[in-house]
């Protein structure tokens, strides 16, 4: 019983500083998600390690040790962002959202796509939405 008391309050309490995060303007939240990531970095040794070396790993001699720690830098920045997005999420607006408009017809016709094709498999398909320009979108269309 004490415990059930004690996972409510936790969660009332993380719910009011997400329902906070979800309030800053987004420039706001972008810089403090930015100095987060930083200090993150600065601070982490071990995963900053990790994650220059999955860099190395990937890029292998394309990019020097300066490069791969700027790049590291920005990992932990951009997943420091995500927990503002998150908040962000939750102030929107149904009826307003589309999300046709925020990703592109062309990119909704591949998850359906991809939906009938994992029904007809009748197994999972994984899907990974990226952020892509419009002729990466057209080539990839094109190859189709």
């Amino acid at each position: 019983m004490r415990k059930k008391i004690v996972d409510n309050i936790l969660y009332h309490v993380i719910s009011i500083f997400m329902s906070f995060l979800g309030r800053l303007p987004e420039s706001a939240g972008n810089m403090t998600a930015d100095f987060i990531g930083s200090a993150w970095f600065a601070f982490d040794k071990k995963h900053r390690k990790i994650s220059c070396a999955n860099i190395k790993n990937a890029y292998g001699i394309e990019k020097n040790d300066t490069q791969i720690k700027i790049l590291a830098r920005k990992v932990f920045k951009n997943t420091a962002r995500m927990l503002f997005e998150h908040t962000r999420f939750h102030r929107m607006n149904p009826e307003k959202f589309s999300l046709i408009r925020l990703i592109g017809g062309k990119s909704v016709q591949l998850m359906i796509a991809l939906r009938s094709f994992a029904l007809i498999r009748a197994k999972p398909v994984h899907l990974i939405l990226v952020g892509c320009s419009r002729s990466a979108e057209k080539s990839f269309w094109h190859a189709c």
